[in-house]
Formats: C-alpha cells, sequence, structure tokens
C-alpha cells in the first residue's frame, strides 16, 4: 500500500469527489481525517474510510472560518501525530447570471471554494515543513479553465484555485512540498450535479445533453477523479508540481467552433 503510515486530510469528504477519495486514499493505507460542514454523511464517508480497512475521524469544519481550519489541523495531529497529505475539495456552487447574484452569494462561494483552500494550506504547511516535505492537491475544475456562462462566482473561485496552487507551489517546492490542481468537469455522484439534475424537469435528457458536449461522450464518476488524487498525493508524482491536470473527458480540449 504506497501510503501506509500516512496522514491525509480531506475537506468536503462528506460527498462526492471528497468522500470517494478519501475511501481511495484509505484503501492505499492513508489514515484520513475527513473535515466537513455536514456531521451526518462526514461520519458516514468515516466508517466507509474503516470498511476500506484503515482509521478515520470527523471534524466538524466550516473552510470559511479560520478556527475551524485551525482545529481541524490541530484534531488531526492529536489523533493521528502528523500531516502527510492535504486535499482540498470543500466547494459549492451558484448558476446565476452576474446581475443576479448577490454579494452574500458571491462571498459564499469565494470564502468556500477559495479561501478555503488558503485557510487549510496555511495551517497545514507548516506540518508539512516538520515532516520535510507532503502534498497538497486543489480541486479545481473546468470552469477555472474555461468561461460558463451564468457561473461567474464559480468559475471566479475555481480560476482563483489554478492561480493558488501554482503560487504555493513556487514558494515552497523547495521545502518539498508538492501543491498540485485537479480540474473535473460536471461528475457524476456528487451533489453538486445531483442538485442540478433535480432543479430541471427531464433530468435524463440533461444527463444526455452534458455527456453528449463531452468527446468521450459520457460523464465521468467521482471514483474516475479520486484516481488522480491518488496518483498526485503519492510518491510516483515525486516530480510533479504546480501543475493542474483536467479530467473532463476533453470537454476543454476544444473552442466552441469544434468542427469546419
Amino acid at each position: 500500500m504506497e501510503l501506509a503510515g500516512r496522514v491525509a486530510i480531506v475537506t468536503g469528504a462528506a460527498s462526492g469527489i471528497g468522500r470517494a477519495t478519501a475511501i481511495r486514499l484509505a484503501k492505499e493505507g492513508a489514515r484520513i481525517v475527513v473535515a466537513d460542514v455536514d456531521e451526518d454523511w462526514g461520519k458516514e464517508t468515516v466508517g466507509l474510510v474503516e470498511k476500506a480497512g484503515s482509521k478515520a475521524i470527523f471534524v466538524l469544519t466550516d473552510v470559511r472560518k479560520e478556527a475551524d481550519t485551525a482545529r481541524a489541523v490541530a484534531e488531526a495531529t492529536d489523533a493521528f501525530g502528523r500531516i502527510d497529505i492535504l486535499i482540498n475539495n470543500a466547494g459549492i456552487a451558484l448558476v446565476a447570471k452576474i446581475t443576479e447574484t448577490t454579494e452574500a452569494q458571491w462571498d459564499k462561494i469565494l470564502d468556500t471554494n477559495l479561501k478555503g483552500a488558503f485557510l487549510m494550506s496555511k495551517h497545514v504547511i507548516p506540518h508539512l515543513l516538520d515532516r520535510g516535505g507532503g502534498a497538497i492537491v486543489n480541486t479545481a475544475s473546468d470552469a477555472g479553465i474555461v468561461g460558463f456562462a451564468n457561473l461567474g462566482a464559480y468559475c471566479a473561485s475555481k480560476g482563483g484555485i489554478i492561480q493558488l496552487t501554482r503560487a504555493i507551489a513556487l514558494e515552497y517546492g523547495d521545502k518539498n512540498i508538492r501543491v498540485n490542481a485537479v480540474a473535473p468537469t460536471s461528475t457524476l455522484h456528487t451533489r453538486m450535479l445531483d442538485g442540478l439534475f433535480n432543479s430541471v424537469p427531464n433530468p435524463e435528457a440533461l444527463h444526455k445533453a452534458l455527456a453528449k458536449s463531452h468527446p468521450l461522450q459520457r460523464l465521468g464518476t467521482a471514483e474516475e477523479v479520486a484516481e488522480l488524487m491518488l496518483f498526485l498525493a503519492s510518491d510516483r508524482a515525486s516530480y510533479i508540481t504546480g501543475a493542474v491536470y483536467s479530467v473532463d473527458g476533453g470537454i476543454t480540449a476544444a473552442c466552441p467552433v469544434a468542427e469546419f
């Protein structure tokens, strides 16, 4: 098991990509700190991690609040004595035109998706320095690479994640801290996409339309994204830092007019 003995904090691990990542890392021997605002689902993830053969704790964490992020890191070290991996995955979305987005909505998206990654990284990095290095993997999005109408706040937050990833990689590369980002597209088995499907009259039609828009003609799964998370967190990615990896079925490979 390639992560045996290591400890990973996974934010947003109560469901979706975060849960899939927590389970995948656990299967490779990592002990998991499930950090989320949803206690019921978070504790369910703890059970799934234990079922996968590892150990886990749940820490109620609102990544928008520095006190919460500091406490999550403290509880991780209290429980397991170390931190080796940080997965900054907590995220939310809003479908709205810029003129229809309130200041409070904008702040909630940016604070959760971007500020949360900053705060968690700020408090984890000193522990990685103490251990002589480690890995941070941030969840970006195809919406951080290309623009999407009606997703202005989300696009801004995920574009910020990509640049934050690069900045931290440059600041701490000489200390053997690797920082990379994963940029998924609309992903199955996530609350975010489930919420979108539930908001329209014909979820099946939307699913088919979204799938058709991807060159691979299907949507990816949280488990597929988790495989890349594992790779970037592992020693197999020992010479990779400051990189952004698309897990998007090829959707960002084309310009809007892809055929002539």
